[in-house]
């Protein structure tokens, strides 16, 4: 009895992934028709309002002005991931669905109940419910899931799927990355001060490439590994619960200021080395975060500015 089970699960299987590879194959085409699906009718500009429900799991991510911001308790918001931000957009904007079932037997094998299932709510600015649909497990070919309406009957298989679009850990949709969205060939001025030291470096770009302030040549090498081991410092943790004081970021040991070609001007902070000794601290002024960078990073921060300088200006005083 158990191999007969098997064999049909397994001719099922089959058939419904071939199914669905036709269906990919029409899936964005022109003369595509609405399946009925719930967020076939949302707009994700009227998303002000995202909630994660996942067993004993909540994430909560709300929009203010235009950024996005998660919940780390009950009073405090941090800066959300701009990419995961993106990612959902992406997936809201193309998203293709296709009716698979109507029997509520089946919600279980497809993981769209509160059991296993991840429930989604979207809430308008207005805290009015858009839409509450289930996320289920990932469909045969692993880039579409299943997907039901809260209260609804039918199941749909999405296409890209949703399942690694929400994941269910707060930390996860946090900002990790200190300059999040900028890209090193738009960086045009970096200034690094060490306040240990007194020494200053200042990189600025025209359109003749990378040259230091005070400095004969320049390394241009090393000053575009400078340049991106900046841009794209990302956090190996979070330190919310330090008090502020005790990260030395009221007195930081370096700052670094980075101004992009568009105008835009950040102020980064590097204040002392974490408890464990394998990160550093760091934060923006900007954003109500403290983050904890890998030590490498604070190291080749550290070490880059010597290697940029292939030999100091002379004195014009003296010459």
């Amino acid at each position: 009895m158990n191999r007969r089970v098997a064999t049909l699960t397994a001719i099922f299987v089959v058939l419904l992934l071939v199914y669905v590879v036709r269906w990919l194959a029409g899936a964005s085409s022109a003369t595509h028709k609405a399946s009925g699906f719930v967020l076939e009718t949302i707009n994700p500009d009227a998303v002000a309002e995202i909630v994660l429900i996942h067993q004993k799991d909540t994430v909560h991510l709300v929009k203010r002005g235009q950024d996005w911001l998660v919940q780390v308790d009950s009073a405090t918001y941090r800066p959300a991931a701009l990419n995961r931000i993106q990612n959902w957009r992406k997936t809201m904007e193309e998203a293709r669905y296709l009716r698979i079932s109507q029997n509520p037997e089946k919600f279980a094998t497809f993981e769209v109940t509160d059991e296993k299932g991840i429930r989604v709510q979207y809430r308008d600015a207005q805290g009015r419910t858009l839409a509450e649909f289930y996320v289920g497990k990932m469909g045969p070919d692993f880039t579409t899931c299943f997907v039901r309406e809260a209260g609804g009957k039918v199941v749909y298989l999405a296409e890209p799927g949703f399942r690694g679009v929400f994941p269910t850990r707060r930390e996860a949709w946090r900002e990790r990355r200190l300059l999040p969205g900028v890209k090193p060939e738009e960086v045009v001025y970096l200034k690094l001060v060490d306040l240990e030291t007194g020494d200053t470096l200042e990189l600025i770009r025209d359109t003749l490439g990378w040259h230091a302030q005070g400095a004969e040549a320049t390394d241009t090498l090393a000053a575009k590994r400078l340049i991106r081991q900046v841009v794209f410092s990302t956090a190996i943790g979070f330190a919310d619960t330090i008090p502020y004081d005790s990260t030395g970021l009221s007195q930081p040991r370096k700052v670094i200021q980075v101004s992009t070609r568009d105008g835009d001007t950040y102020e980064i902070l590097i204040g002392k080395p974490s408890a464990n000794g394998r990160g550093v601290y760091a934060a923006r002024p900007d954003r109500q975060d403290v983050l904890v960078l890998s030590k490498y990073l604070d190291d080749q921060i550290a070490n880059l500015p010597k290697e940029i300088r292939k030999s100091p200006a002379p004195d014009r005083k003296s010459s």
